[in-house]
């Protein structure tokens, strides 16, 4: 009976050893894909099954309008009105809001507004403006840095990751708040953030913190260059990219739309899905702007030819391989009385034959 007992105690002490061990490595099988899911770059770009309830068969001709709070001459009811009435004569489908929020530093943990920041009020009347022309915003937050000569927000490198996460969030909330308000239909919910894309448990979080705000769907935008690490991937409804890729070459008389067909293949999986966008395509209309598209260099003679055949490619081939895309940009703010030829920069507004060669896009789709 003894001995019995013995071998039944020594039967149960190495089925209960088992267990423990069989414990262990499932453990440690979840610790490694949890980390695998959250470094990871996605392997079958494909949103999530909220895609279906996008519209894949309207074409989006869309600009977006970088919203600095600016000083004007006329109260700001009459001129957002004046101004949305322009951008509509584009023949403009949707348009990206653009909000300022800033950091004091790359490393920096917090993000927040400044002077610079429209107000609610202030969004709220663009909003209600373009909604009136049937022009469909949206709402994209683009954190810039309090010092620009010294900020990139490609490389944020916060201190405390949570910090920065959490600062971020109550940041964007009175925008997700608004969108729901006016049944926005997308909001992008980080542009360009290529440093911190690689923290998937994050971005899933602040996405289930973002849907309590907001029932509309959520896009992220990523830059040119960091389209291989995005783990959250099908935490969103779509996905597009800021399409800001550098010519190489001769660009005068070059065929720019295979240089724009180029630079889609080799977008490759992301082209499989049908919600896939351009949040943003543009150039400065400044000689050898086209070597590096994502900065203005200032220095450089006017070459409004380069800002026109550049977006005159693009919109073509965007709206061929894609279902469309916002072009950067229109400054909220500028003189609408004014011709703006010998101007360098991105805004289109103001320069006769780029404005015409976006309105002849938009017509052609």
């Amino acid at each position: 009976m003894k001995q019995t007992l013995r071998k039944q105690t020594l039967h149960y002490g190495s089925a209960f050893i088992t267990l423990v061990l069989l414990g262990m490595i499932a453990a440690s099988v979840v610790v490694a894909y949890l980390h695998q899911r959250a470094t990871e770059p996605p392997t079958t770009p494909i949103a999530s099954s909220s895609q279906q309830d996008i519209d894949q068969k309207r074409p989006i001709n869309g600009v977006n309008i970088l919203y600095y709070r600016p000083q004007l001459d006329q109260d700001v009811q009459t001129y957002t009105s004046e101004f949305v009435a322009r951008i509509a004569q584009f023949g403009t489908t949707d348009a990206a809001i653009a909000i300022p929020l800033f950091m004091n530093s790359n490393e920096s943990t917090t993000v927040s507004t400044t002077n610079d920041t429209p107000s609610i009020e202030e969004i709220t009347l663009l909003i209600e403006a373009l909604l009136a022309a049937d022009i469909k915003p949206s709402i994209k937050p683009l954190v810039d840095g309090t010092d620009p000569d010294t900020f990139e927000r490609q490389a944020i490198t916060p201190t405390d990751i949570d910090a920065w996460f959490a600062s971020y969030y109550g940041a964007i909330t009175p925008y997700l708040e608004l969108s729901e308000q006016y049944d926005l239909t997308s909001f992008v919910l980080g542009v360009e953030l290529s440093s911190l894309q690689r923290y998937g448990f994050k971005w899933t979080n602040l996405i289930t913190q973002a849907r309590s705000n907001y029932n509309g769907a959520i896009t992220y935008a990523m830059n040119w260059d960091a389209t291989d690490t995005l783990p959250f991937i099908d935490d969103l409804d779509f996905i597009g990219v800021d399409a800001y890729y550098p010519y190489e070459g001769e660009i005068e008389n070059s065929p720019i739309k295979a240089f724009w067909n180029k630079t889609f293949d080799d977008l490759g999986a992301y082209l499989d899905d049908p919600g896939f966008i351009v949040h943003e395509y543009g150039i400065p209309s400044e000689v050898g702007a086209e070597k590096n598209p994502w900065s203005a260099i200032g220095t450089n003679s006017v070459a409004e030819w380069l800002q026109e055949a550049w977006l005159r490619a693009g919109c073509d081939v965007i709206h061929t391989r894609t279902r469309g895309g916002y072009i950067w940009a229109v400054y909220f703010g500028t003189d609408l009385n004014q011709t703006r030829e010998d101007q360098k920069g991105y805004n289109i507004l103001g320069k006769p034959n780029v404005e015409n060669t976006v309105r002849d896009c938009f017509g052609w789709y």
